[in-house]
């Protein structure tokens, strides 16, 4: 927010934003010290105040990081940002209470394509009325539990599990999603 002058903004202020950023393998942890820092201050020139980033600006606002963006960047060291004091100088070791608290949070949104395919099942008046269940009898009334998709062959596509059994009664519709 800018203040009544005009000048600067009250309460929390910047003027840049680096994004820490690592790739790994699917499965794997990241690395602590293969961490880099993109510059993308460049990305939101347009949504400055005053030379100061807001958070209005940044509302909505998508940032993109490239792989040349990536590949340059610099492995990120927190000691270029605050002073840590290094083990072996006198006076200079972190005690209780010394400790760096970082206040804000991040969201982030990887925006990957996601293909969907939707299938609707209908099952008529007197379809699927008995169960291959052994321990079902003909005197009980049949519940869907589960749906399976088959092709031409006979081969069993996708399976999905409603989320509790529902009673078979007359005309009924389930509506199966595929995302992949």
């Amino acid at each position: 927010m800018v203040n009544e002058i005009g000048s600067t903004p009250s309460g929390f202020s910047a003027n840049e934003l680096i994004i820490l950023a690592q790739k790994v393998t699917t499965g794997e942890k990241p690395d602590p010290t293969k961490w880099k820092e993109i510059d993308v201050t460049s990305q939101l020139e347009s949504t400055k105040v005053n030379g100061y980033l807001t958070q209005s600006g940044l509302t909505n606002t998508t940032i993109s990081i490239n792989k040349p963006d990536y590949d340059s960047a610099n492995l990120y060291n927190l000691s270029n940002y605050i002073d840590i004091p290094s083990q072996g100088e006198v006076g200079t070791t972190l005690n209780f209470g010394d400790e760096y608290l970082f206040y804000g949070q991040v969201q982030t949104d990887i925006q990957a394509t996601i293909y969907v395919m939707n299938y609707l099942c209908n099952l008529g008046q007197g379809q699927f009325m008995t169960s291959n269940n052994p321990t079902w009898s003909d005197s009980q009334s049949p519940y869907v539990s589960e749906i399976g998709l088959y092709d031409n062959d006979k081969n069993l596509m996708i399976i999905t599990k409603v989320q509790s059994p529902e009673q078979r009664l007359g005309v009924q519709q389930y509506s199966i999603k595929l995302d992949f």
